[in-house]
C-alpha cells in the first residue's frame, strides 16, 4: 500500500510541477534504505533485509505527504467554519 501512493503521489506533484520535493523524497527512501540495509540487517538478519524495503517506503511518503498537504492547502484553503463580520461605512 506504501509504494503505491509514494508513486501516485510522486507523480501528483511531479505533474504539479514540483520534482525537487520528488526528488527529497527519493532522496529520503535513498537514505532509509541503506539505513535498513546496515542497521536492521545487523539488528533483526533475514527479517531487517526484508522489512528494509517498506521501511523505505514509509520513509519516503513522509516528506512527500507533507509537501502535498502543504501544497494542496496553498490551492484550495479550508473553508471559514464562521463567516467574516461584515465591515461598517462608518
Amino acid at each position: 500500500m506504501s509504494l503505491a501512493l509514494i508513486v501516485i503521489f510522486r507523480n501528483a506533484m511531479q505533474g504539479m510541477g514540483h520534482a525537487f520535493i520528488a526528488t527529497v523524497s527519493v532522496g529520503c527512501e535513498l537514505l532509509a534504505r541503506i539505513f535498513g540495509a546496515v542497521f536492521l540487517a545487523a539488528w533483526w538478519g533475514y527479517v531487517g533485509v526484508c522489512a528494509a524495503g517498506p521501511f523505505s517506503w514509509i520513509c519516503g511518503m513522509i516528506p512527500m505527504g507533507i509537501a502535498y498537504c502543504w501544497i494542496m492547502s496553498r490551492y484550495h484553503p479550508m473553508p471559514r467554519s464562521r463567516p467574516l463580520p461584515e465591515k461598517s461605512d462608518g
